[in-house]
C-alpha cells in the first residue's frame, strides 16, 4: 500500500481515472460476507499447537472456529474407532478470535484446558478458518494506493471517512480541526465499486471523491478495510 499528498497528487490522480475506466469486474461490500470469501484453514489436533499466520502489516480476522469433531477422518491417525466415530461434537471456540484478531501471527492450543471438553471420550481438534486484512488510514486531500499481488484481487470489507480519535492525522493540524471524534460516513460502496475485484485501486480521500461531508468543521480520515482474495 502506497500513500502520497500533494507532490504526486496529479500523477496518481490520472492513474486512477485510468483504472477506473479499465473494465475490471466490480463487487459492492454490501454483497460480500466474510463466509463467503477464501481463507485459510488451520487445524490443529487435540494436544497439539494452531498456528495463524499473516503477511507483514496484515491483521488476523478469524471467521470461524470449532473444537470438536465433526468427521471421522481428520486426526485420526493411530486413534481407536470408538475416539473418532462421534461427529456431531461441536463446541464454539470464539477464545480464538479473543486471542488472534488483529495480530500478525497468533498460537493457541487445541486442548480441553483451554477450550472445555464438548464430547468426552472423543479425540477431538481445533479447526479454524481466517483470513487476513488489510487496514489502510488516509488522511483528507491525501491519495493512496490499494494492492494485492496477482493473481489475487481486492476486496473491500469496509470503508468510513471522518474522525473517530483526536490523534490519527493529526500533525500540524489546529486542535478545532481534531476536536469532534463523532464523525462518521459510511463509504464501503464507493470504495468497493471502484477498487473490489481489481489488482491495484487509486482512491483519493476527499469529500468530491467520496460524495458527501460528514463534518464540514473537521479534518478527516479515510478508513479502508481490505482482503486480497484469489479470483
Amino acid at each position: 500500500m502506497m500513500l502520497c499528498s500533494r507532490p504526486c497528487a496529479a500523477l496518481l490522480l490520472a492513474a486512477a481515472c485510468l483504472l477506473m475506466n479499465a473494465g475490471f469486474s466490480r463487487v459492492h461490500s454490501s454483497e460480500i460476507r466474510l463466509e463467503d470469501l477464501s481463507s485459510v484453514r488451520e487445524t490443529a489436533c487435540e494436544g497439539s499447537v494452531a498456528t495463524l499466520e499473516c503477511g507483514h502489516g496484515q491483521d488476523i480476522h478469524v471467521v470461524s472456529a470449532n473444537y470438536g469433531r465433526l468427521d471421522k477422518s481428520t486426526c485420526s491417525d493411530g486413534k481407536s474407532d470408538f475416539s473418532v466415530r462421534n461427529t456431531e461434537c461441536s463446541g464454539p471456540a470464539d477464545l480464538v478470535a479473543t486471542r488472534c484478531n488483529g495480530k500478525t501471527s497468533c498460537t493457541i492450543e487445541a486442548s480441553n484446558s483451554v477450550f472445555g471438553d464438548p464430547c468426552g471420550g472423543t479425540y477431538k481438534y481445533l479447526e479454524v478458518s481466517y483470513i487476513c486484512e488489510n487496514h489502510v488510514i488516509i488522511c483528507e486531500n491525501d491519495l493512496a494506493q490499494l494492492q494485492c499481488d496477482d493473481p489475487e484481487r481486492i476486496n473491500v470489507l469496509s470503508a468510513n471517512y471522518g474522525r473517530h480519535d483526536s490523534t490519527t492525522c493529526s500533525e500540524g493540524r489546529p486542535v478545532s480541526d481534531l476536536m469532534r471524534t463523532d464523525c462518521s460516513m459510511d463509504t464501503d460502496s464507493t470504495i468497493s465499486a471502484d477498487c473490489s475485484g481489481a489488482h491495484t485501486c487509486y482512491i483519493v480521500a476527499n469529500n468530491d471523491w467520496l460524495g458527501g461531508d460528514p463534518c464540514s468543521d473537521t479534518f478527516k480520515y479515510l478508513e479502508v478495510t481490505y482482503a486480497c482474495q484469489h479470483e
